[in-house]
C-alpha cells in the first residue's frame, strides 16, 4: 500500500483525461522505462489482491499509460482510486 502511494505521488499523472467513463479510466504517467516496470509490478500485485480490477500497462521511455477497468458493480472502487490520485495531484483529470 505504501509503495502504491509513493508511486502515485512521484508520477506526474493525468487521470481519466476528459470524462470519466463508468467502470473504466486511463492514467497517463510521464515516465521512463523504470516506471513501466514498476507499473506492471504494482498492477499485477493489485490484481492478485483485488481480482476484479483489469489493468493494461503500455508505454515508452517518455510516457506510461495504465488502462484501469472494473465491473460496473465495482465502479465505486474505481472512483475512490481516481479521487485518491486526484487529491495527490491537485484535481487533475
Amino acid at each position: 500500500m505504501q509503495e502504491r502511494a509513493a508511486f502515485v505521488r512521484a508520477a506526474k499523472i493525468s487521470v481519466c483525461p476528459g470524462k470519466l467513463i463508468p467502470a473504466a479510466c486511463i492514467a497517463s504517467l510521464l515516465s521512463g522505462a523504470e516506471t513501466i516496470a514498476l507499473a506492471q509490478d504494482l498492477t499485477e500485485r493489485e490484481t492478485s489482491c483485488c481480482s476484479f480490477f483489469r489493468f493494461a500497462v503500455s508505454g515508452t521511455d517518455d510516457a506510461t499509460t495504465i488502462e484501469i477497468g472494473v465491473p460496473a458493480s465495482r465502479a465505486d472502487v474505481l472512483e475512490a482510486l481516481v479521487s485518491r490520485a486526484e487529491s495527490v495531484h491537485g484535481g487533475v483529470r
